[in-house]
């Protein structure tokens, strides 16, 4: 997740370096919370609280997060954000089949008691 922030980032400074308009933050900003908000409905969970779909999410960032950087004409960083995206999703997927195949799962149970009410003045 931290290689798509960086990618937006560095977008929205080369936009202000090159072009000499915008603000930096704001284009990390809207880019980040809309496409979250597109992810976050492909994240599901099954009947054995399952989750599922949080690679398809993070896949939504990285192609909107990169789409972005070269739209803008900053190459070298989309390049180098799609060779590390790759480079992780191939090398670790063995990873994740591993955990996959097995069911690590477990209950939490937390209990809170109730505090004594306050009185303010």
């Amino acid at each position: 997740m931290l290689k798509e922030w960086a990618v937006i980032m560095l977008t929205g400074q080369y936009m202000y370096a090159y072009y000499q308009t915008g603000d930096p933050a704001r284009l990390g900003a809207q880019v980040i919370s809309g496409i979250g908000f597109l992810g976050a409905g492909s994240i599901m969970t099954s009947r054995r609280l399952e989750v599922r779909g949080l690679t398809t999410a993070a896949g939504l960032w990285v192609a909107a997060c990169i789409g972005l950087a070269i739209g803008i004409g900053f190459y070298s960083g989309g390049l180098l954000g799609t060779l590390a995206v790759y480079l992780t999703v191939s090398w670790l997927k063995p990873v994740a089949y591993h955990f996959s195949r097995e069911r690590n799962s477990f209950g939490l149970f937390i209990e809170v008691q109730a505090a004594a009410a306050r009185s303010f003045p």
